[in-house]
């Protein structure tokens, strides 16, 4: 188990560094951000001024080894737009996004797994057939469709939640919402097939027939028994929770780190979108790693190493 976390950590190393590669040289392909951050009527002389203060002005080579030198030391860099530590923004906006993705990953989780074993325990039954009606339209209808749809309805026509902003409590209820959608519906799915895959198992028919309790059966027995599939697909949707906040941020005027990367693209804010990049980067490796621990303890026989 050891050897291969140390291979999938090296991996994950290697993945970072293309991405942080990949993303420094297409951002600065977008153009010069002193465009943006001088008036129109600026000389260039002023530009050249900015770009040397920027050090845009050093060899593309020069600003990557620059780059990873401030990053060895924790440091990303001063943000163009807002002239303060990059570090600072992201402090100040990555609460509002972990609380955005945290809720709709615990709503994922308490409506996808429950819907996906009662569709299992009624299969090809007017339950089943419910629950797979809104998986489908949860994995086909786009996020901003359906937050347009839910501001139209709760919002502008009955006037129950908030149209944007998190000021209180409800103003939570769209977004999250918005955001679980797809999520909901995967895990339904997933946890549809995994279980009715577990339930036809022989051991689980020699538990009927001892006349285990189905409530028994179905959440000591084949629950675990079915995780492997859940845990691996829910932690591809949390992942996609995190960068899906980028539209629901924006969609419902949350200030937090999703909105913030779009502004620092529209703004060529260069040193923000590489540090947005290098968190998303590190969170998804993260999730992974701790994926790949929690089937050690769902499945004992991955401790081996042998997956």
């Amino acid at each position: 188990m050891a050897r291969y976390l140390a291979g999938r950590i090296g991996q994950a190393a290697l993945t970072v560094l293309f991405l942080l590669t990949f993303v420094f040289a297409a951002i600065r392909l977008t153009g010069d951000p002193t465009n943006l951050l001088l008036p129109a009527e600026a000389t260039q002389q002023d530009r050249d001024l900015l770009r040397q203060s920027l050090h845009l002005d050093q060899p593309l080579l020069r600003q990557y080894a620059s780059f990873l030198e401030d990053l060895a030391r924790g440091d990303l860099g001063r943000s163009y737009k807002y002239e303060v530590p990059v570090t600072e923004l992201i402090r100040e906006r990555l609460p509002a996004t972990l609380k955005l993705a945290f809720m709709a990953g615990g709503l994922t989780l308490l409506l996808g797994v429950p819907f996906g074993i009662v569709a299992a325990q009624h299969r090809r039954h007017l339950a089943d057939h419910l629950t797979l009606l809104v998986a489908l339209i949860g994995q086909s209808v786009p996020i901003f469709v359906i937050a347009l749809v839910a501001v139209l309805i709760f919002s502008v026509n009955l006037h129950l939640l908030p149209v944007a902003g998190v000021d209180s409590p409800l103003g939570y209820v769209l977004p999250v919402v918005t955001l679980a959608w797809f999520g909901v519906a995967a895990i339904i799915r997933v946890t549809r097939v995994s279980m009715i895959g577990v339930l036809e198992s022989e051991y689980i028919v020699t538990a009927r027939a001892k006349g285990l309790p189905q409530r028994d059966i179905i959440y000591v027995h084949a629950l675990r028994n079915a995780l492997i599939p859940i845990v691996t697909m829910f932690s591809l949707v949390f992942a996609t929770l995190l960068t899906g906040t980028v539209v629901t941020e924006t969609m419902f005027s949350i200030p937090g780190v999703g909105r913030l990367a779009v502004e620092s693209i529209l703004n060529r804010d260069f040193p923000v979108v590489q540090a947005v990049v290098i968190l998303v980067t590190v969170i998804y490796v993260a999730i992974n790693l701790a994926v790949d621990i929690l089937y050690g303890f769902i499945d004992p026989r991955t401790r081996s190493g042998g997956r």
